[in-house]
This record gives C-alpha cells, structure tokens and sequence, in this order.
C-alpha cells in the first residue's frame, strides 16, 4: 500500500528493488503522486506491475551490467570508532542530521550501515569487509552545502578504517523503460 507515493516509488514497490543506485532509467518517469492499495491473496507484485505498465506505459527487468562501484574494504581494523556491540543496545542507526556531518549508529550489521552509505554518496557499495558481527559507530566529518561525499569517504578511513576503492564490475541493476 501507499498513498501519496512517487512513481519511483511505485515501481520499487512492484519491482520490490529500493536500490536507487542500481536502478536505471532509460525513460522519464511522470510527475505527480498517487496512492496504490495491492492485497490479493498473491501476486501483489506483479498486479502492481500491471498498473504501472498500464498508469505509467513502463516496464522493467533485472539485468547485469557492468557498472562503477566502490569496493568496502577494512584497511585498519583498531580504529576506536568501529566498535563491536556487546547486545545491550536495541538494534537500528541513529542519524544526528546528516546535514551536519554526524552519523552515529548502535548494533548496526554491515549491510544496513552499507544500504544506508549508498544512499548517501549515490554510488553501488560492494561489501568486502568480512564484518559479520553488529557494531556501534560514531561518524563526524565537515559538510558543505549539496554535500560533501569526499569528506564522507575520507571519514570512513580515517574514524572507521573502511577504505572505499573504485572499480568497474557486473552488477544487477533494474532496467525501467517505456513499454514497447
């Protein structure tokens, strides 16, 4: 269900892929919000596949493409801003206004961190740290105005020891495109 939702957001919802990063468009999605109601017994995602192709004229596929990410790697694994967690805090990231160059996060899993990092510097993250444990973090870097993804990166480094290293590989990514 949504209300009031973006017509991105309609195909992440039926595509069941809320990865922008990884998702291409080779057409203009339309302006304007609308509300969707999906409650079969089954096929949820692909009734709402439907109303996309029929509301929007849009369809979409899974393909692997060769794309730019950046490769997760721990390059200093005693930094004292990766903390493991010892279970006695509730589970989820607090953000201190990222406006500010604050992020701090307790009993965080590396894919949530790394989900939310993504979105951040709008960039595909692979993973290749080897974290399997939760930790608690603490993240401070100096913002500008529009952002300062550098910044971010070298704050990864610096507080986290998590080096982040361009590469260019195959990835899945969600193709949207104008019904043929």
């Amino acid at each position: 269900m949504g209300t009031g939702a973006s017509a991105v957001d309609v195909v992440e919802a039926a595509y069941i892929f809320y990865r922008p990063t990884r998702t291409v468009y080779s057409t203009e999605l339309p302006p304007g919000k609308y509300d969707y109601i999906a409650c079969l017994p089954k096929g949820n995602a692909e009734a709402l596949q439907q109303e996309a192709r029929k509301k929007f004229g849009l369809t979409a596929k899974r393909e692997i493409r060769d794309t730019d990410i950046l490769l997760v790697k721990i390059r200093n694994p005693n930094t004292p801003n990766l903390i493991p967690n010892n279970g006695g805090y509730e589970s989820g990231t607090t953000f201190e206004n990222p406006a500010s160059g604050k992020w701090s996060g307790k009993n965080v899993s590396i894919s949530d961190f790394l989900h939310y990092m993504e979105d951040l510097i709008k960039v595909p993250l692979i993973d290749q740290t080897a974290l399997t444990s939760r930790f608690d973090f603490n993240l401070q870097w100096t913002q500008i105005s529009g952002g300062n993804p550098d910044g971010l990166k070298q704050a990864l480094l610096d507080q986290l020891g998590l080096e982040l290293v361009p590469t260019n590989m195959p990835l899945e990514m969600l193709v949207v495109e104008k019904v043929k």
